[in-house]
């Protein structure tokens, strides 16, 4: 049973790292958001957005994981063009 509380607690440590780093990429998104509102653009780039998931996808080190981890790409792209869509960075 420690195992698994050890093994646990690792969980939650790289949780609040991913976190950090979700807000540190929201924050991003919200400075584009502006951009793109400043000079008019649309949210959505299919080009850009392909090109994120292809080199994301390419470097990843365990085939095995890889339809998790593109789902898990496609996410963050979803939520970031939804804040984007719903004012973030007003």
């Amino acid at each position: 049973m420690n195992e698994l509380k050890s093994l646990r607690n690792e969980i939650d440590k790289v949780d609040r790292e991913l976190a950090a780093l979700f807000l540190r990429r929201m924050e991003l998104v919200e400075k584009i958001s502006l951009y793109k509102k400043e000079q008019v653009l649309p949210v959505f780039d299919q080009k850009r957005e392909e090109e994120m998931q292809a080199s994301l996808t390419a470097a990843f080190p365990r085939a095995d994981l890889l339809p998790y981890y593109r789902r898990f790409v496609g996410m963050l792209l979803l939520l970031s063009k939804e804040y984007q869509r719903n004012g973030g960075g007003i």
